[in-house]
């Protein structure tokens, strides 16, 4: 699993050109580490995320468009793995759409089918597997999960979407600004949430190192947003309708983890130009990131090992 994972994260640094300090820093997260070095899926899963977020960077601000078509479909085969291994984080596949038209060829109508037509079959793709993954039965590790029953929470829904909607939306925020749980390990009862603030400076520094690197227009930022909310919204509502007992008025079993794939992201998104950002560029070097992102790897296992052995 941890060799799966190194080898998935050295692929997306080399995808990820100007911008492979921002994924190297997040492939490793102590968080990523932790799970890679386990038996969780979870692992594996990150690191297929980050190749194809990877990739997208790579579509997004590679001036060579001899190989556009390619790098397209191999970025569709990664999606396709992402509805098996990583369910909600299929809907990376929305990211192309704002990418223009032009840098995958002047053809601009075969260029919009291609681009549709592959949407189109992931999300048919993902609606298979989803209708056919919910006829597994999974053995209950709760007793909450009795009480449990998707058809009934969608019809419920359904009936009251504004008050349901209001649920999913509190809870999206609450997660999104909530990811100190970042830092502690499952549901173990330790970690190292208390470094979180440092983690946090540390990143801040990464971004304004990174910040002018990669030009994105207002169209590609939009689909950037769109695509974090869907996946954000998608993770909160699979876990209230497979997790939450029917009619509850909070989601449970959403862990700060699951949002890990949208970090590089939030970052791309708050790329600019501006001549402040230029001026600070590679404020960070690429060495200094790997030992500080090392530092706080240690610090969790410090944690582990005082956690059992002290």
């Amino acid at each position: 699993n941890l060799i799966s994972y190194a080898m998935l994260a050295f692929i997306a640094i080399k995808l990820s050109g100007s911008f492979k300090q921002v994924i190297a820093v997040v492939t490793l997260l102590p968080m990523n580490i932790y799970l890679a070095a386990s038996f969780n899926q979870d692992g594996f899963a990150i690191g297929l995320v980050l190749v194809t977020i990877g990739l997208f960077i790579n579509l997004l601000s590679s001036k060579d468009k001899s190989n556009y078509n390619t790098k397209f479909f191999l970025y569709l085969v990664l999606c396709g793995l992402l509805v098996l291994s990583k369910f909600t984080y299929f809907l990376l596949v929305c990211l192309p759409l704002f990418i223009p038209n032009e840098k995958f060829g002047k053809n601009t109508k075969l260029v919009i089918l291609k681009k549709l037509g592959g949407l189109l079959l992931i999300f048919l793709f993902a609606a298979m597997w989803f209708r056919l993954y919910g006829q597994v039965k999974t053995p209950y590790v709760a007793d909450f999960l009795k009480e449990v029953n998707v058809s009934q929470q969608v019809k419920n829904m359904l009936e009251s979407p504004i008050v349901y909607s209001s649920i999913i939306i509190r809870h999206m925020v609450i997660n999104l600004i909530n990811m100190n749980n970042i830092f502690q390990f499952g549901a173990l009862s330790y970690g190292i949430t208390n470094l979180f603030p440092l983690y946090v400076c540390f990143f801040f520094f990464v971004y304004i190192s990174n910040a002018s690197k990669i030009t994105i227009n207002i169209v590609e930022k939009m689909g950037i947003i769109f695509v974090i909310s869907a996946i954000i919204g998608a993770t909160v509502l699979a876990m209230y309708l497979t997790w939450t007992p029917v009619g509850s008025s909070t989601v449970l079993g959403v862990q700060s983890r699951y949002l890990i794939g949208i970090i590089p992201l939030v970052l791309l998104l708050f790329s600019s130009q501006q001549q402040k950002f230029k001026q600070i560029e590679d404020i960070l070097s690429d060495k200094l990131a790997i030992h500080v992102s090392l530092l706080f790897i240690l610090a969790m296992l410090m944690s582990t090992i005082f956690r059992y052995y002290h």
